[in-house]
C-alpha cells in the first residue's frame, strides 16, 4: 500500500479531532496508507502564522487546512466558497499541494451534518442509547452553530458534554458516510481529498516550483 505524508494545520482542536480520524477513513477507501504529523493549532488560520507555517514545511506530501468560514472574527458573513478562494490565495498553490477543509458556517456544523452517525458515535462513546437528533437546517453563522450543537446535544444526551461531543468525534466521523454528507462544504472537501490521494497513490507529486495560485 502507498504511505503519503500529511502535515494539518487548523484553527482550533476541534477541527484537528474531527479531520484527524476523516482524513484516515479518505485515505483507507483510496487504499493509501496515510501518516499524520503533529497536528499544527494556530488558534485562528491568520495570514502570518498560516505563511509562516507554511514556509517551514519539509518532508510532506500533502498539507491539510481546516478553517470556519464563518468564524467570528469576520466582519460580514463570507460562504465557504468565498472562503476557500481566500484561503487558497493565501496559501498558494504548493508542492506541497494543499487541501483546504473549509466548514460552513464552522466544524460544529460538520459534526452534526449526520444526525444517525452522530447519535451512534455517542452512543457508543457515552455506552448508552442516543436518539437520534432531527435533521436541522444548516446554520447560517459561527454562534448558531454551536447554539445548535448545544441544544441538540442537551436533547439527546440530557446533560452538556464536556467538550460538546468532539471527544467522541472518532467514533461520529467512523459512522459517517462523508462523501455524500449532506453539508455541502464537509462533501466538497471529503471528495477532493480522496480524488488528490487516490492520484497520490499512482505518481509522485511534482517538486516543480509553485506556479501562482489559481481560484477554484
Amino acid at each position: 500500500m502507498v504511505e503519503r505524508r500529511i502535515h494539518l494545520i487548523v484553527e482550533d482542536v476541534r477541527f484537528r479531532d474531527l479531520l484527524v480520524p476523516a482524513i484516515r477513513d479518505l485515505g483507507t477507501q483510496a487504499g493509501v496508507q496515510l501518516s499524520i504529523e503533529t497536528p499544527t493549532v494556530l488558534w485562528g488560520c491568520r495570514s502570518p502564522l498560516l505563511q509562516e507555517c507554511l514556509r517551514r514545511l519539509s518532508g510532506c506530501d500533502v498539507v491539510v487546512i481546516g478553517a470556519d468560514a464563518g468564524g467570528a472574527t469576520h466582519r460580514r458573513r463570507i460562504s465557504y466558497r468565498q472562503k476557500h478562494q481566500g484561503l487558497s490565495r493565501l496559501a498558494g498553490g504548493g508542492p506541497p499541494p494543499r487541501s483546504l477543509a473549509v466548514a460552513e458556517p464552522s466544524v460544529e456544523a460538520w459534526i452534526m451534518a449526520d444526525p444517525q452517525a452522530f447519535a451512534a458515535g455517542l452512543t457508543e462513546g457515552l455506552r448508552r442509547p442516543v436518539a437520534v437528533p432531527p435533521t436541522s437546517a444548516i446554520p447560517r453563522t459561527e454562534r448558531g452553530a454551536k447554539e445548535q450543537l448545544g441544544r441538540t446535544i442537551q436533547r439527546v444526551v440530557g446533560e452538556p458534554l464536556a467538550r460538546s461531543g468532539f471527544e467522541y468525534a472518532e467514533l461520529i466521523v467512523a459512522n459517517s458516510d462523508l462523501l455524500n454528507s449532506r453539508s455541502e462544504s464537509l462533501r466538497s472537501w471529503a471528495r477532493d481529498f480522496r480524488r488528490l490521494v487516490e492520484a497520490s497513490s499512482s505518481a509522485p507529486f511534482s517538486t516543480a516550483p509553485p506556479r501562482e495560485s489559481q481560484q477554484p
